[in-house]
């Protein structure tokens, strides 16, 4: 892989990898009211504790009875359900095993004026997150419902955050799997350079082994052509000492009288 091409596949991961802190980093969402849903068959009661949510600051709708009530169940998500357990049609258990089976994220706090603790267990054993008595005081009432809702909302924060955190470490490993790929293509591309380098190195060397065998080559043809050299040199002078000779001897003879 050419160098660009890596370069791009780190900047990639590095980006990745800070993707996954602005995934963990919490996200400022508008306030939304909490939606409540009263389930009772007396009129008064819904109507009653609907003034009384609404002035908290709650988005409130009313069902007077259990049919009523699974139809806004269908249609719309609620983050809690006052429900009545005595009612005409459906009662509140069949409400609450509505609940789950659709799987809802629906607290639910029952409400009966028939108390009693089979009631009350068997209640808690369909779901329910709390169990009210009628009449019971409007400042236990407010506080049930708000820490009902504070644990819906902490249990939502918790998912989110559950979400979040998955999504990091998904990210995380995208990040991991690319940067193991650069790696072992950058080692390969160090490998390859590597071996290139033997290659030349190899090369050069046969080169200077090359340039040395010539170089004693030459010194030892030098060698034989000083001695041929010299050998022609004493050859030369001899043969100069016996031309000498010979000149000496025709001028001797040459400057001799004749004898007859």
């Amino acid at each position: 892989m050419k160098i660009e091409q890596k370069n791009s596949l780190r900047t990639s991961s590095m980006n990745l990898a800070h993707k996954t802190t602005d995934t963990a980093r919490k996200v400022d969402i508008p306030y939304v009211p909490p939606k409540i849903l009263v389930v009772d068959d007396e009129l008064l009661m819904c109507a009653s504790l609907k003034a009384l949510l609404g002035g908290e600051g709650y988005e409130v709708h009313t069902s007077n009875s259990g049919k009523e009530a699974i139809e806004h169940l269908a249609k719309n998500s609620f983050d809690l359900v006052l429900l009545d357990i005595v009612m005409p049609d459906v009662s509140g258990y069949q409400d609450m095993r509505y609940i789950n089976i659709q799987d809802l994220e629906s607290l639910v706090i029952v409400m009966t004026g028939q108390a009693s603790l089979e009631s009350a267990i068997e209640a808690l054993r369909s779901g329910a997150y709390d169990y009210l008595r009628k009449p019971f005081e409007h400042e236990e009432f407010l506080k049930t419902v708000k820490n009902a809702l504070d644990q819906k909302r902490l249990k939502s924060e918790q998912k989110q955050a559950e979400e979040a955190l998955r999504e990091t470490v998904r990210r995380l490993e995208v990040a991991y799997e690319q940067s193991i790929i650069y790696a072992q293509e950058l080692n390969e591309e160090i490998a390859e350079r590597k071996r290139a380098q033997d290659g030349l190195r190899k090369a050069h060397d046969r080169l200077e082994r090359g340039i040395e065998e010539r170089i004693a080559k030459l010194a030892k043809a030098n060698d034989q052509l000083k001695l041929e050299i010299k050998e022609r040199k004493k050859e030369v002078a001899q043969k100069n000492a016996e031309l000498e000779s010979f000149v000496h001897v025709v001028s001797h003879d040459l400057r001799a009288p004749l004898i007859t």
